[in-house]
């Protein structure tokens, strides 16, 4: 097959021919704007993520807006852990309607239950409607961790993949903050009406979006593929590009054909792949970002902090998006495997700090001299979770991982996110009541040093390189072998091809 021809989606096509092909260097403005609607998406779930923060002394407080009488701490781990159990209700329904709908139906289907939930929070009159409210986003919020890094991957060039896919995580911190922005310095009603007009303008925004260009392939829509990949490049035709995406179309529908689905993971290097992924949230969610998040006020209140702890939230938030920022700066120049690595490093260090600081603060000592300590070691921390474990685990559930199987992959994926986060969360309180605070923070610490050397032994580098060729090393014998010597060599036959 030569340069620039036609692939029929129901042929069958050898994969060597056109994956390891030069990256063009075209215009991509378009791919960020298409990426950046989706991610309103994500701010949305960042500002549910964040809600906690600034909602629980307001909901625990004697004048309560919603005339309720105070939130115990009980309810409190419920409401901050169940959206993380509500949304596995969803995800195989998201990712069945990807599959099925396409990404621009899944897309209005996961701002809808936002949209109801924030109304929820907005009227809600009892602690009922509160529990309700979340579980309604929670729903909402399962979706967003399938439909947004797959959207994103599938528009986006090789080359810029990795700056596109870090938007998801940035998107999050962002919203998180502007929850804590909001919660400080406005009323509980503007706070709450303006999150419920967020979603309405993605679906607003997203309806000027085109589909995936995979989706329309897999849907029998050649020339609606065709036009939207030419949209998202700026007007200019990709041969190369259309011809991989034909070539994957191909490999779904005969997947879909033999009807194996969730068999999919028993291929070795996707079962490899579905580990790594799944050791990546392990250690992104058991090192404490979602208690840290939702009890920063009382954790900076009980650490003897002599910055104000709404000021010290407020920051904190601001830390999570400079690192998000930080990641998508600086992963396209390191790659995955060296910002993993460094970003549990430093957030061992932070954690086993903050720890020691506590557990001498609960012995007695006098460590009022610095009392800054506990902002400056959570400030870094929340850098590393931003510019390395917050963006990447789900990144490279879409770079290391087949098109066909990503559905199944990410479901899994998310079911153990909401599983650990939700163990996390709701586990902090009784956690601190039987180790303390130090013991919490000790054991975090902990957790970063296992997955440094988990990532150091295991992860492939992704960077710059597309499914076909992580694929190709995640099926070696040798896996360890070749993950701690780098990235494998081209094929000498596939070198020939480019050149010719």
């Amino acid at each position: 097959m030569g340069r620039g021809s036609k692939i029929a989606v129901d042929e069958p096509i050898n994969i060597q021919e056109i994956v390891y092909i030069p990256q063009r260097s075209g215009k991509q403005s378009h791919q960020f704007v298409a990426a950046a609607i989706v991610n309103i998406l994500s701010f949305v779930s960042g500002s549910t993520y964040g809600w906690m923060a600034p909602m629980l002394p307001v909901l625990q407080g004697e004048d309560s807006p919603l005339g309720i009488p105070p939130v115990s701490d009980t309810d409190a781990s419920w409401l901050a852990s169940i959206p993380s159990m509500s949304r596995l209700l969803t995800i195989p329904l998201y990712g069945l309607a990807m599959d099925r709908l396409g990404h621009k139906a899944t897309g209005y289907l996961i701002a809808a239950p936002f949209i109801v939930g924030w109304l929820l929070l907005l009227f809600a009159n009892s602690l009922g409607m509160l529990f309700w409210s979340r579980i309604i986003t929670g729903l909402a919020y399962g979706g967003i961790a399938i439909f947004v890094p797959s959207y994103t991957i599938d528009i986006a060039e090789d080359s810029v993949k990795g700056r596109l896919g870090v938007l998801f995580a940035l998107s999050m911190n962002i919203g998180c903050t502007f929850a804590y922005v909001m919660g400080s310095y406005t009323s509980y009603a503007v706070f709450h009406w303006t999150h419920t007009v967020i979603p309405v303008i993605f679906i607003v925004a997203f309806f000027w979006m085109p589909e995936s260009p995979l989706f329309l392939m897999t849907a029998g829509k050649a020339e609606e593929a065709k036009d939207a990949l030419r949209w998202l490049r700026n007007g200019e035709d990709s041969e190369f590009e259309l011809n991989r995406i034909q070539f994957r179309a191909h490999e779904i529908l005969e997947e879909r054909k033999r009807k194996i689905s969730f068999k999919i993971i028993t291929d070795r290097f996707t079962w490899r792949a579905l580990l790594i992924c799944v050791g990546l949230i392990l250690n992104q969610q058991l090192c404490g970002p979602a208690p840290i998040t939702s009890y920063t006020l009382t954790i900076f209140r009980d650490s003897g902090s002599t910055i104000p702890a709404s000021a010290a939230t407020i920051m904190i938030g601001a830390l999570q998006t400079v690192g998000s920022f930080m990641s998508s700066v600086t992963i396209e120049r390191f790659g995955r495997r060296a910002l993993l690595i460094s970003g549990d490093v430093v957030m061992a260090t932070c954690l086993a700090t903050l720890g020691l600081y506590l557990y001498l603060r609960a012995l007695g000592w006098d460590v009022a001299v610095v009392g800054w300590l506990p902002v400056a070691c959570l400030s870094a921390y929340i850098l590393g979770m931003g510019a390395a474990l917050g963006p990447l685990p789900f990144m490279l559930a879409t770079e290391m991982v087949t098109p066909q199987a990503r559905s199944v992959v990410q479901s899994v994926c998310i079911v153990t996110v909401a599983l650990s986060t939700f163990g996390a969360t709701f586990s902090f309180v009784p956690l601190v009541a039987l180790v303390g605070q130090h013991g919490c923070f000790l054991l975090y610490a902990l957790v970063c040093v296992v997955g440094a050397v988990c990532v150091f032994l295991t992860v492939p580098e992704t960077k710059n390189r597309s499914i076909e060729e992580v694929v190709e090393q995640l099926k070696s014998d040798r896996y360890v072998r070749s993950v701690l010597r780098g990235r494998t060599a081209t094929p000498d036959n596939t070198k020939q091809k480019c050149s010719t």
